[in-house]
């Protein structure tokens, strides 16, 4: 867990944050050993997430102004279910792992759920 002197926040993805979530998706390919190609990643994610009605959403886990995770989800609906999440990735900087920062980030996608 974090230290008394970092105090953590999640919150919505900003347009800012576009270079970091970008990395960490890479992050995860890279970590989960998937290394197909990846084609235009970078503008895929800006267009898909930066648009007026997003494809998909992010969150990111920041602490000391410092963006230090980070997972994406998006909604599904189906006619059996009505709207349900899906989580599509999810990335904790290696220095901050095993510090709680996965489990505010999915406390956080439990709060959106309500």
């Amino acid at each position: 867990m974090l230290n008394g002197m970092e105090k953590m926040i999640i919150r919505p993805m900003n347009k800012t944050d576009i270079n970091f979530v970008v990395s960490a998706v890479h992050g995860v390919h890279e970590a989960s050993k998937q290394t197909g190609e990846i084609i235009d990643l970078n503008n895929r994610l800006r267009a898909d997430i930066l648009s007026e009605q997003p494809k998909a959403h992010v969150a990111i886990a920041e602490i000391a102004g410092q963006s230090v995770g980070m997972t994406l989800y998006s909604t599904v609906y189906f006619a059996d279910e009505g709207e349900i999440m899906w989580q599509s990735q999810l990335f904790v900087m290696p220095e901050y792992r095993g510090k709680g920062v996965a489990d505010r980030l999915i406390d956080y996608l439990k709060e959106v759920c309500k």
